[in-house]
């Protein structure tokens, strides 16, 4: 059964509504399963964004994003300063693993 959850998005709205960011990474979030419906909201959670659908979830360390999702993050900046920023952000080290998803815009609210 395909489920519906919210997601806040603080980081990297404007390139979510552009269509730039199609990839998130999450920490705690297995829950997810490709098909389940996100409502993206804005940091507060209270504005929603847009409708996405779940294309795929993926385990992935930290450390292991390519330079071509770090683009799909909605982010310019390299690898390394992706995985710095992250990092320090989230608290996290470089070899902990997030879950990595994978999600299409079905529409904007």
């Amino acid at each position: 059964m395909r489920k519906t959850h919210r997601m806040k998005f603080a980081h990297a709205k404007e390139k979510l509504l552009s269509g730039q960011k199609t990839v998130t990474r999450r920490t705690a979030w297995y829950h997810v399963r490709p098909g389940d419906l996100i409502i993206a909201t804005d940091e507060t959670g209270t504005n929603e964004l847009a409708r996405l659908k779940v294309v795929s979830v993926q385990d992935q360390r930290i450390e292991d994003i390519t330079t071509v999702d770090v683009f799909r993050e909605g982010f310019t900046c390299t690898k390394q300063e992706f995985v710095k920023w992250f990092c320090k952000e989230f608290k996290r080290k470089p070899q902990e693993f997030v879950n990595r998803i994978e999600f299409r815009k079905v529409s904007y609210l």
